[in-house]
């Protein structure tokens, strides 16, 4: 077992000029962002080159995330998650795979994403503490949710993109950006079956 949150706060209460003394409070999106960065920061091998990965439990966010694996695999254009997976909170279950990236505006990834949750709220009050307490009892049922991802600094795209919240389905694509100097913007294009805008 491997615990996250003791070797964060070992990390902060190191002296450094040039570092915020403030604790951070771990944060699961951070820790898969610093994950996926860390894969895209690796050189690329000499020769074709597998890893894998495996910790059977791992403390993040003050909970226990199990059954994490990682199989990343090298090559002259770099290296390439081909699959990382984790058992979360709310009996949730993360999946991805693609190519994770660096440039000088910040890292991104491009690949597939597949969760689902059979208790979604749970799940986000772990994944998203500081998120209002009315969406998060707003998200009910079973969750499904898979896409195609193409994430960077200023742009988020979803493609393919299928989910399902209990027994209401969303389909379609999504994009939103973040462009210094502007407010967000979102360009959705959906098709909506049974799906209650009324928590919204």
């Amino acid at each position: 077992s491997l615990d996250l949150d003791a070797l964060r706060a070992a990390t902060d209460s190191v002296p450094n000029a040039t570092r915020d003394k403030t604790p951070t409070v771990p944060n699961p999106a951070a820790a898969l962002a610093r994950f996926l960065s860390g894969i895209a920061a690796l050189p690329a091998p000499d020769i074709a080159s597998r890893v894998g990965l495996s910790v059977e439990q791992l403390m993040l966010g003050g909970t226990l995330v199990r059954d994490v694996r990682a199989d990343i695999s090298g090559s002259a254009a770099g290296w390439r998650v081909d699959n990382a997976e984790a058992q979360l909170p709310g009996k949730a279950a993360l999946r991805i795979s693609g190519m994770p990236t660096n440039g000088p505006g910040g890292g991104g990834f491009n690949g597939t994403v597949t969760f689902s949750a059979d208790d979604p709220a749970i799940f986000l009050r772990w994944a998203a503490p500081t998120a209002p307490r009315d969406y998060v009892a707003a998200a009910k049922g079973p969750v499904r949710i898979s896409g195609k991802v193409n994430a960077g600094p200023t742009r988020i795209a979803v493609d393919g993109l299928d989910a399902t919240f209990a027994a209401s389905r969303v389909r379609g694509s999504a994009v939103a950006a973040f462009d210094a100097g502007a407010p967000p913007k979102l360009n959705l294009k959906l098709s909506l079956d049974g799906f209650d805008l009324d928590p919204l």
